[in-house]
């Protein structure tokens, strides 16, 4: 099943003030890529690094105005996965 190379967890805390955590989960050592993007589309950021297992982004979002935000993850062979959080 494709779906296993790639799992995401629900991010903490949700809303978040100053730091989002977003976990996930690969099969495989890899590299994988976070973008977050506002409302409109924007991107914003894109952070990458190379891991297996489970495993977390690590966000200072003290520099985001309040609202929603989206982001998705992209592994190195091409998975990804979407969620939203919000910034208080």
């Amino acid at each position: 099943n494709q779906n296993l190379n790639l799992e995401l967890f629900s991010p903490y805390p949700n809303p978040a003030n100053s730091s989002l955590t977003i976990p996930y989960s690969t099969l495989k050592y890899e590299s994988i890529s976070l973008t977050i993007s506002d409302k409109l589309g924007r991107k914003l950021e894109t952070i990458t690094k190379e891991s297996t297992g489970k495993n977390n982004f690590n966000l200072d979002i003290s520099k985001y105005s309040s609202g929603i935000y989206f982001y998705n993850l992209i592994t190195e062979s091409g998975f990804s996965k979407a969620g939203k959080a919000v910034k208080e």
